[in-house]
């Protein structure tokens, strides 16, 4: 590193930590060469860091921003009793590109507005990596946090810097879109294009795109259990109608961070198979998902976490999308517990779960014998996930002895590629002995079932 590079560096953290966590601060990394090919010319970086950096900088854990988010939001989330411990941690609040802070088209003074160039999630990340090493000098970074866009950040970083973090906290996430997430997208960049080519004024595009966020940010529940017949008036015109536009995040910076989230998927370099890319990922990860998130369906991520037999904490709450401000204690407390544990080998499962709360996946068949007609395995299995959101087909591969009774179950991919991770939890209260053939036993028949509600039982 050059004597220059040092001086930098230096500044850049000591500036940090005087005033970090009241001042607005940038990086200029220069050039950056993007994924589509184009050059992002004098690009900047935003942030602010929380906290101190300790000694040998083991306890640096960058926190990318949401869509439409900026490291200023992120302050209400920092702190003890928060999401991520500034009393432990040096955490630095990541400004995502065409955010309105970091360049983006709206401030770009060489390429703003449709000059801007496309950007993907990897240019984000990448961005953020060259300011962390050029710019402030570090080799390794300890942790990771990020919620929706911020999540697909972090988990693009851990594919791409495999050897750069140790843990990350990839919440309301994704590894890449499903068919849902893409509908929402596509109908929401659709609407924005064709209001912009019938003149209409960034006033209505706003009114609009406030309409589709409310829509889809919480569920159904949460709007008739929280919204009152009589004052749904008055929530229309405070947060749709006349809600202040941001003043940052212009238009042309949504429609830039939306399609950086329409091209994302952390599959495309390993031949979109999510068994290949699990086997590069060497960071320990902790997913945080809600069964109600209507906006980033959280079937992507629950099939990369059985992959990874990684930490999820799955919940149950109506506010969908926002489900990790409905129980922040909660997932505060969960995530600086995994943030202060030692880390171990990667997605191991932890002796302090809570079995009705984390999904760890475990081998099936090192279970003690157990006696029950594979009818009976049936349907219980039915009436267990009649009130369940997630209604998937999910294939189990068991042994069954000649006289019918269940012997060993192997969890299979089924007709879609997520294996529910619910119905895994019910598999594991079962119990099943080694399938492997005992000398002197019966032949026995290896067959495949489907475990899904048929009609008949549902209406019974």
């Amino acid at each position: 590193m050059t004597l220059f590079r040092k001086f930098l560096t230096f500044t850049l953290i000591l500036t940090s930590i005087l005033f970090g966590q009241s001042v607005q601060q940038f990086a200029n990394i220069g050039d950056l060469k993007l994924e589509s090919g184009e050059t992002l010319r004098n690009c900047t970086v935003g942030y602010k860091t929380f906290g101190e950096l300790n000694a040998d900088s083991s306890n640096i854990v960058i926190y990318p921003t949401w869509f439409a988010g900026t490291a200023e939001q992120i302050t209400g989330l920092i702190g003890q009793n928060k999401l991520v411990d500034d009393s432990k941690f040096y955490i630095i609040a990541i400004d995502a590109l065409a955010n309105g802070v970091s360049t983006s088209p709206s401030n770009s003074e060489l390429q703003g507005g449709k000059d801007f160039p496309k950007i993907a999630i990897t240019d984000m990340v990448n961005s953020q990596y060259k300011m962390l090493t050029e710019n402030f000098g570090f080799k390794h970074i300890y942790a990771i946090v990020g919620g929706s866009m911020g999540s697909m950040q972090a988990l693009q970083w851990i594919v791409s810097y495999p050897d750069f973090i140790d843990k990350a906290v990839p919440y309301v996430a994704t590894p890449r879109r499903s068919s849902y997430d893409m509908l929402i997208m596509q109908f929401r960049k659709r609407m924005i294009e064709s209001y912009k080519e019938l003149g209409a004024s960034d006033d209505l595009i706003n009114i609009m795109i406030s309409y589709t966020t409310q829509l889809f940010a919480r569920s159904p529940e949460y709007i008739v259990e929280n919204i009152s017949h009589e004052d749904f008036d008055k929530f229309i015109d405070e947060k749709i109608e006349n809600r202040e536009p941001s003043k940052t995040f212009t238009i042309e910076n949504h429609l830039a961070q939306l399609n950086a989230m329409e091209s994302y998927n952390i599959y495309k370099n390993f031949n979109n198979s999510v068994s290949e890319t699990a086997k590069h990922i060497k960071t320990e990860v902790f997913f945080i998902l809600n069964k109600t998130d209507h906006l980033v369906n959280p079937a992507p991520a629950l099939e990369l976490a059985n992959e990874l037999n990684c930490k999820v904490l799955l919940l149950d709450n109506n506010c969908g999308h926002l489900g990790i401000g409905c129980e922040l204690k909660k997932c505060g407390v969960e995530i600086n517990k995994f943030l202060n544990q030692v880390v171990k080998d990667n997605c191991k499962k932890s002796e302090t779960q809570n079995p009705n709360e984390f999904i760890s996946i475990t081998n099936f068949c090192k279970m003690p014998e157990m006696i029950k007609p594979l009818e009976e395995v049936q349907k219980d299995f039915y009436k267990f996930t009649d009130s369940l959101l997630f209604q998937k087909r999910i294939y189990v591969r068991v042994s069954v002895d000649t006289t019918g009774t269940v012997r060993c179950p192997e969890i299979i991919l089924g007709a879609t590629p997520l294996i529910d991770s619910l119905a895994l939890e019910f598999v594991k209260t079962l119990n099943f002995e080694p399938a492997e053939r005992r000398e002197g036993e019966k032949v026995r028949t290896e067959i495949t079932i489907p475990l899904v509600t048929p009609k008949i039982l549902r209406q019974n």
